[in-house]
C-alpha cells in the first residue's frame, strides 16, 4: 500500500498519459496537423489585421510584415523542423 501512495501521481500521470496517446493514436495525424494549422492561420490573420488597421501601426507594418513573416519562419520555423529531425534521428 505504501508503494502506491508514494508513486500515485506517478501512476496517474503513466495512466493519463496511455489514455492520451490511445486517443492520439486513433485520430488521423492529418486532422491534427488541419486543426493547429487553421488556428494558427486564424491567429496570424487576427495580428495582421489588427496591425495594419491601428492609427499608430498602420504606415509601418506594410514595410515591416515581410521582414518579421521572415524572421518568425527563420527562427520558429527551424527550430519545428531541426526538432522533428532529432526526434526521427533514431528511426533510421
Amino acid at each position: 500500500m505504501e508503494f502506491l501512495t508514494n508513486n500515485l501521481g506517478l501512476l496517474g500521470g503513466g495512466g493519463a498519459t496511455a489514455v492520451i496517446l490511445f486517443v492520439l493514436k486513433k485520430i488521423p495525424n492529418y486532422k491534427i496537423y488541419d486543426c493547429v494549422e487553421k488556428v494558427f492561420e486564424s491567429i496570424g490573420r487576427i495580428c495582421t489585421l489588427n496591425l495594419s488597421r491601428w492609427s499608430v501601426t498602420k504606415k509601418y507594418w506594410s514595410v515591416v510584415e515581410d521582414y518579421l513573416i521572415d524572421l518568425i519562419d527563420n527562427t520558429a520555423g527551424a527550430a519545428v523542423n531541426g526538432l522533428i529531425k532529432g526526434l526521427k534521428s533514431d528511426n533510421r
